[in-house]
């Protein structure tokens, strides 16, 4: 009883509370940056706010639940209820949640891009990772990284694969430089302002208090010891492909978070849909129930530490 409380009455509850203190959080005045697909036409998200701003959150959001719900189908041993509850756990650890950010569409692009690579459709999902990074950059290094990935893996029909996903990743931009060009003419001042997105180092620690490093520090140990016994169970076939690919996407995703986090841009949120997914199977999975059950409450107390952190 006491460890069904604690697996799945005490995350809900922490997601109430997340999306209280979301609720009462002053609002952020600032902008995302520069976005590839809107620089020069729209600046940033400051013409979101109010209402459109939740609706747009709460549609992204969506989209993204939906996409892991259908990920999620491919097997029966990660729980769809625990992993949306964890995913949107992690996203309302910043008590800006509520208010939208292009991170938020990021994030359906990674999802629906995984989705679309167990269907083995690896045009559809090159092209949406590449359209990922007409939302953020430095997501454009999600391309090759993949890309070398897909190269090492095994997979069938490599010099035929390979074609397929740089067609796919060079789509979007071929469509934005001729929208460019046409209408603009400044194709080339894009292509300068882009890769300087893309390459422009901006560490976040500065910019932390005590309580971000404890969270963390707590997610990044409990994310530790999930994919430790991940590794130590050796699981097969379509779960293991799975969960071998989020466990190298957590690795990706923490080098943006390092190089190119930005204090309008909540990079870290992209750690968060592989993390819910491992600790997901972790959680349900692992027979050291105290074990998982003292690691969940350490996670849930950081969450709440470092949300309310933001607007004490």
């Amino acid at each position: 009883m006491r460890n069904k409380i604690v697996q799945t009455v005490l995350p809900y509850c922490t997601l109430l509370l997340l999306v209280i203190i979301a609720i009462f959080a002053p609002v952020e005045k600032n902008s995302t940056g520069w976005i590839p697909l809107t620089g020069g036409l729209v600046d940033g998200c400051q013409w979101v706010s109010g209402i459109l701003s939740v609706v747009l959150m709460v549609t992204g959001v969506g989209v993204i639940l939906s996409g892991l719900y259908l990920v999620l189908l491919k097997t029966n041993t990660i729980p769809f209820g625990r992993c949306a509850a964890l995913l949107l756990m992690l996203l309302f650890s910043n008590p800006h949640a509520l208010h939208f950010n292009t991170i938020y569409l990021v994030l359906a692009c990674i999802v629906w891009a995984k989705y679309c690579i167990l269907e083995r459709q690896i045009f559809v999902c090159y092209m949406l990772l590449s359209l990922a990074s007409l939302f953020y950059a430095p997501a454009i290094w999600l391309v090759p990284a993949f890309l070398l990935m897909g190269a090492f893996s095994g997979m069938p029909e490599r010099l035929r694969s390979f074609v397929k996903s740089l067609s796919g990743a060079f789509l979007p931009h071929i469509y934005v430089l001729v929208f460019r060009w046409i209408r603009f003419d400044d194709a080339d001042v894009y292509l300068y302002h882009f890769a300087h997105e893309a390459t422009a180092i901006c560490t976040p620690f500065h910019q932390l208090g005590m309580p971000d490093y404890f969270f963390i520090l707590c997610l990044l140990y409990v994310l530790y010891r999930a994919v430790s016994f991940i590794m130590a169970k050796n699981p097969m076939g379509m779960l293991a492909f799975m969960l071998k690919t989020d466990a190298v996407s957590l690795f990706l995703f923490f080098i943006l978070f390092l190089l190119f986090s930005k204090s309008c841009m909540p990079v870290l949120s992209l750690l968060y849909f592989p993390g819910a997914v491992i600790l997901a199977y972790y959680f349900k999975n692992c027979g050291k129930t105290s074990r998982t059950n003292v690691e969940m409450l350490l996670l849930m107390t950081a969450l709440l530490l470092g949300s309310l952190s933001h607007i004490v």
